[in-house]
């Protein structure tokens, strides 16, 4: 079997790992998002003779962003912690209302885990983090437009850069001016600081 250049996305299905199947990913995205793959080709405006290579790279960038948005959804170190803390309180009721001797030693063994545990977690302070679906769509969307686009990608709220990023991302209503801004100005805020 020939080795091929199309993106494949291993399907499982409730197979074992001998028996993984690989799909490319261009019908999987235009099954999936058949609308928002012909919008974005119709922002992009591909040559003809690169239209192939560019519905591939598509396809590749709205699976790759989507997929991303569960790690998004992961817990913070802040929630993480918080939810120890949460623990470690129920564990401390437990060993008042507790009169047996061993299973109040193995409770406290337990609580102490929790607070080293807890204690090890870094917290750091400031603003939210920064999505990575967010950032890969904007950075997907730029070398899209760089590549295959007719025009250079702009910076402005209505432009194609960033109605193609909000449709790589799968929320047409997400404002994601910023990560355009911190793409393309990337010390942007370091400069900012220094001045403050």
């Amino acid at each position: 079997m020939a080795a091929t250049k199309t993106p494949a996305v291993a399907l499982r299905l409730g197979r074992t790992t001998s028996q993984i199947r690989y799909v490319p990913a261009l019908p999987i995205a235009l099954i999936l998002y058949r609308a928002q793959f012909t919008d974005a080709l119709q922002l992009i405006g591909p040559k003809p003779e690169r239209l192939a290579e560019c519905k591939h790279e598509l396809a590749r960038a709205m699976l790759a962003c989507r997929g991303l948005k569960i790690l998004d959804k992961a817990l913070t170190p802040a929630v993480k912690r918080k939810r120890m803390l949460q623990q470690v309180k129920k564990l401390r009721a437990v060993e008042v209302s507790i009169w047996n001797e061993r299973l109040i030693r193995e409770v406290k063994r337990e609580r102490a885990k929790l607070e080293n545990e807890a204690d090890k977690i870094v917290v750091r302070q400031g603003s939210p983090r920064k999505r990575k679906s967010k950032r890969r769509a904007v950075l997907r969307a730029h070398d899209l437009l760089a590549d295959f686009g007719v025009r250079p990608p702009g910076l402005s709220r209505d432009g194609p850069w960033h109605r193609l990023a909000t449709i790589l991302l799968g929320n047409l209503d997400a404002d994601l001016f910023e990560y355009l801004r911190d793409y393309r100005c990337p010390g942007r805020r370091r400069r900012a600081r220094r001045r403050a």
